[in-house]
């Protein structure tokens, strides 16, 4: 049960970082470059899999 929290607890300050980063990025970048900013935000949702099956191998 305690691996879930912490599992849980990663998710979480992930998905924080990631769409902090994300506003961040868009506000700062011209129109024209929002598209990559995005390639990048969904690049990294699998990414965030890759770890959690990192984490419980």
């Amino acid at each position: 049960m305690r691996n879930w929290n912490k599992v849980m607890y990663f998710i979480l300050i992930y998905m924080g970082v990631l769409v902090s980063a994300l506003l961040l990025a868009s506000s700062q970048v011209p129109r024209q470059y929002r598209r990559h900013v995005m390639f990048w935000f969904y690049l990294s949702l699998p990414t965030l899999l890759v770890i959690l099956v990192l984490a419980f191998s």
